[in-house]
């Protein structure tokens, strides 16, 4: 049976240079196949048989040998081993043929990597479970740790050009986002990891028959590790050390330890978990995806609730419990207090199916409001707003309040239709800042096709009662196409005192009712758009460079449509238009508000559908400032009388059924 090759490793210096080094190292050259990389569990002592695939090895049934020699592997710590092996020996002895096949092994390596991030367990890819992304075995991760040192020009590594380290730098970090967006959700909250995802997907995947999709307690601390070595995390690694940290904490099992035991019929040995209260925490390989429960599973892949229900050949052949969480809870605390992380119970309990509830820290700040703060800094109950909304409770009957401290937070946020009667709360709009920098034409693998408006939104509000203060929502994609900053589709929905940064499509009004007041919108093209019902009150709107202020798509039927009211217009650059219509019967109506030389004189367009003049409703009514001159106004738009405006009024126009008032201090967001 072969040597494991990491045996080789760590031998001392004078090693390499020795007959035997030399011997070994020259075997190893023989066994790398012609793609770059190496498959796994050879013998490193004896060349490469020229008749014979690299692995003859019992211990690996015949589907997982490569019998042609034209795949790699990273599984069984491959292909990265004989990587670092080389390039030692090639610092030690300089001797050109190691540095050269260290190099097309790092060319392999690249070249394996998913545009996602991720890596696969072998490369090129087959049809099976081989092409998942791989944390199994740490092969991911292995992999991942050797293009660090490479990066950072370590002393082995020191000889390595400056092209490769960077190109080694930008793999590792995609590996990292990688390793971000692959965590698993439970009930809304972070957990840990699969020993394999899908490479398109990125979900929880099987491989193996008895290696089922799930939780795992043995690839996850190793993962851990990894994001914890990082010098400057940022809030997302953070967020997630500190949920995974909680999510191992939980899922320990103790007073329980492993004990092999001999047949007596059969001579052979067996496994069998003890009771013993004595014995150190022990983490299971594989948990629950939506109870969190440990499980096993043997070659029929049927999941059992105990290692002894499966059969004997796989309790004593695979590793199902070990104390593999204990080294990332004793290195934890130190690395919690240098990055000022505040560490988290996991919460909801991980066996729980209910909905999420809201953290345990939590604080009332009136009787009807439960109070969620995120820091960016860790000292909060979340450090990202996600998290801090996926924690908060489902269709609450009383309003959560989720207190934002300042900073800039880069991450899509989507309050769902069953988080209700919520508030995002900052304490100064140009300090707590929510932004992301997707687009219309992004395309997010495994999508072929770019996302698409509705897609490129940075923060989603679907939940119907919700309210934000002192927030700017931005999408920093620039002018790039359509690229939506803050996308509104749900009711009785309020924003005081907030911005709305962007370029084109800034502000969606999907659908419903909204209420801006005193808020900063800016944009180019269309930058205030959709078919919602909307009062902008004292509010700023401001032209970047021409295009469209509005482009409403209001309902057939409905009496109003976007209202602004004591708004101010301003702009730079090219002169825009105050509006055109996305679809027939768009509503726009500007009531005592002050528009900038900005405007154009003609003031709207008909989107080059002449039809369109007979439907859509854009009127006026006593505004001022250079731009409000109705002198050259097109036809189809018109002042409204007094009598008319008298109706423009934000409870004519958002009451509805209802009777909503929007208030920023009301208990309730409707009306008894």
């Amino acid at each position: 049976m072969a040597e494991p090759i990491d045996r080789f490793a760590d031998r001392p210096d004078n090693w390499f240079n020795s007959p035997d080094g030399r011997r070994v190292l020259d075997n190893i050259l023989t066994w790398q196949n012609a793609n770059g990389g190496w498959w796994k569990a050879y013998d490193a002592t004896s060349p490469r048989p020229r008749d014979h695939h690299p692995t003859t090895d019992p211990r690996f049934p015949v589907q997982e040998q490569n019998t042609s020699g034209s795949v790699s592997t990273f599984d069984n710590k491959a292909t990265y081993t004989e990587m670092r092996i080389l390039a030692r020996a090639f610092r030690v002895t300089q001797e050109p043929r190691y540095r050269q096949a260290f190099e097309r092994g790092l060319k392999f390596s690249l070249a394996a990597q998913y545009s996602n991030g991720g890596w696969p367990q072998r490369f090129p890819l087959g049809k099976d479970y081989g092409r998942r992304i791989t944390f199994n075995d740490n092969a991911m991760v292995g992999v991942m740790l050797l293009l660090r040192d490479v990066a950072a020009g370590g002393a082995d590594f020191a000889w390595t050009s400056p092209e490769d380290r960077q190109r080694c730098r930008e793999a590792f970090d995609r590996g990292v986002q990688c390793i971000l967006d692959c965590q698993i959700k439970t009930n809304g909250v972070l957990t840990a990891w699969c020993q394999q995802h899908d490479e398109k997907s990125l979900a929880p995947a099987a491989a193996r028959s008895y290696e089922l999709p799930s939780i795992s307690g043995g690839e996850s601390p190793e993962i851990v590790l990894l994001l914890m070595s990082l010098d400057r995390p940022d809030e997302r690694v953070k967020e997630s050390v500190r949920r995974a940290v909680a999510w191992m904490e939980a899922s320990k099992i103790t007073g329980k330890r492993l004990e092999k035991r001999a047949e007596p019929e059969s001579g052979k040995s067996d496994l069998v978990v003890v009771d013993d209260p004595a014995a150190e925490p022990l983490w299971a390989r594989f948990y629950d995806l939506e109870t969190n429960r440990p499980f096993f599973s043997g070659r029929d892949g049927v999941k059992k609730a105990s290692l002894a229900e499966i059969e004997r050949e796989r309790r004593t052949g695979y590793a199902w419990l070990r104390p593999w969480g204990a080294k990332v809870l004793a290195a934890y605390p130190n690395w919690a207090a240098k990055h000022g992380v505040t560490p988290v119970a996991f919460d909801p309990p991980p066996a729980s199916t209910a909905p999420a509830t809201a953290p345990s820290r939590q604080a009332a700040s009136a009787s009807d409001e439960n109070v969620i703060t995120v820091a960016a800094d860790g000292s909060g109950d979340h450090a990202t707003v996600q998290a801090a909304v996926d924690a908060a409770p489902k269709k609450s009957e009383q309003r959560v309040v989720i207190r934002i401290k300042p900073g800039t937070y880069k991450e899509r946020v989507r309050v769902g239709k069953d988080k209700v009667r919520l508030t995002f709360r900052g304490e100064d709009a140009n300090t707590t800042v929510l932004t992301f920098d997707l687009y219309a034409s992004k395309v997010l693998p495994p999508a072929t096709q770019g996302v698409g408006t509705s897609g490129s939104y940075s923060t989603l509000i679907e939940g119907d009662d919700f309210t934000a203060e002192n927030i700017t929502f931005e999408n920093s994609a620039g002018e790039v196409g359509q690229a939506v900053a803050l996308r509104t589709t749900g009711q009785r929905q309020a924003f005081f005192n907030c911005r709305m940064l962007g370029w084109q499509d800034t502000l969606y009004l999907h659908e419903g009712r909204a209420y801006f007041k005193d808020c900063y919108i800016e944009g180019r093209v269309d930058f205030i758009f959709g078919r919602a019902v909307a009062v902008f009150e004292n509010c700023h709107v401001h032209s970047k460079n021409g295009g469209y202020v509005t482009a409403a798509a209001t309902e057939a039927g409905e009496p109003y449509g976007y209202l602004f009211l004591n708004c101010k217009l301003t702009g730079t650059g090219q002169k825009a238009y105050l509006g055109r219509p996305w679809r027939d019967h768009a509503a726009v109506a500007f009531v005592r508000c002050e528009l900038g030389d900005h405007v154009r004189p003609e003031g709207w367009d008909n989107w080059k559908k002449p039809e369109r003049e007979k439907t859509a409703r854009y009127v006026e009514h006593k505004c001022s400032g250079p731009g409000a001159d109705r002198s050259q106004r097109v036809a189809w738009s018109r002042e409204l009388s007094d009598e008319e405006a008298a109706k423009y009024t934000v409870a004519n126009v958002l009451s509805g059924t209802d009777g909503w008032k929007p208030s920023r201090t009301a208990k309730s967001s409707t009306n008894p």
